[in-house]
């Protein structure tokens, strides 16, 4: 009787997690600069060590994993860099991902506006310059490296804390210009179409901060017709702040995160609860900066 009744009790559901804790980081700006111009090499000379930063980061969190990382973007310093001899020095998105791979938890990235150019000397003196000539490709690159991106460069995905579910929509707005272009409109409207039927919570990732420009004036339009988006992360900036942006009836709380690459402890934890969200201080697991109420 003891063994039949051990077997009924494993076949019980497991009860709902109260919380769900996952890690933000950005800007890690991963790079290899062997082959690149002198110049240009020198010139991104604070990202020469950023492989083996965004690999501790990786170890660091064994022991203690959260659920998933979330990266806002800028993965690494450029698709390609103008190399020594002339012609290009790609490989950039494979190193990434070789680091990735190592993760114990998975990566759920937002490209940033360095994930899709390529660097390049430019003007005199000559001075690094981004070129987003190869935006279109480096798209098909990213999605053939990261499984993340199966679907494409912006994406959904789903996380639950006991019975309250959550909708984060990551979106690619690292391009300049992403708001007049055909992949910028096929984007805003996929958006328009995920928060209009949402009855989930939102959570929107993206590289770029929600700021004046086109693209953030269509986001936050779309954001202010549903009450259930609650929060928006990003990075590009590299600082940190907690902040209200305007939705004209109501505030959308933003988040950035600052460097990894230029601050090993540039990474924030948040923790999903059935009825908030609690926002941590950078680089900390313990000291809660903010706590979203989640209000129906």
């Amino acid at each position: 009787m003891r063994f039949v009744l051990g077997c009924l009790l494993c076949l019980l559901p497991l009860p709902a997690q109260d919380h769900t804790d996952f890690l933000q980081i950005s800007d890690t700006h991963v790079a290899n600069y062997d082959g690149v111009s002198a110049s240009l090499a020198l010139q991104r000379v604070q990202n020469a060590f950023t492989r083996s930063t965004f690999s501790a980061f990786l170890a660091g969190i064994r022991e203690q994993p959260p659920a998933f990382v979330l990266h806002t973007g800028d993965a690494i310093d450029a698709v390609c860099f103008e190399g020594a001899a002339g012609s290009d020095v790609c490989g950039q998105i494979p190193l990434f991902q070789a680091a990735a791979a190592k993760s114990p938890v998975p990566i759920y990235l937002a490209l940033g506006n360095h994930d899709t150019e390529r660097y390049i000397l430019s003007g005199t003196p000559p001075k690094a310059a981004g070129d987003h000539s190869i935006s279109a490709a480096a798209r098909r690159q990213w999605r053939a490296a990261l499984p993340t991106f199966q679907e494409g460069t912006y994406y959904a995905f789903t996380r639950s804390a006991g019975k309250t579910s959550f909708r984060f929509l990551v979106l690619d707005n690292g391009e300049p210009g992403t708001a007049g272009s055909e992949y910028g409109r096929q984007q805003l409207a996929w958006l328009n179409q995920q928060i209009a039927s949402a009855r989930e919570w939102v959570i929107l990732a993206f590289h770029i901060p929600l700021a004046a420009d086109d693209f953030s004036k269509a986001v936050k339009a779309a954001a202010a017709r549903n009450s259930r988006v609650i929060l928006a992360l990003a990075g590009h900036r590299h600082t940190n702040a907690v902040e209200e942006i305007d939705l004209g009836a109501r505030k959308l709380l933003q988040v950035r995160t600052a460097s990894l690459a230029l601050n090993p402890s540039s990474y924030r934890r948040f923790r999903l609860r059935p009825d908030r969200i609690e926002i941590f201080d950078p680089g900390e697991t313990n000291t809660i900066a903010r706590v979203l109420e989640l209000v129906q």
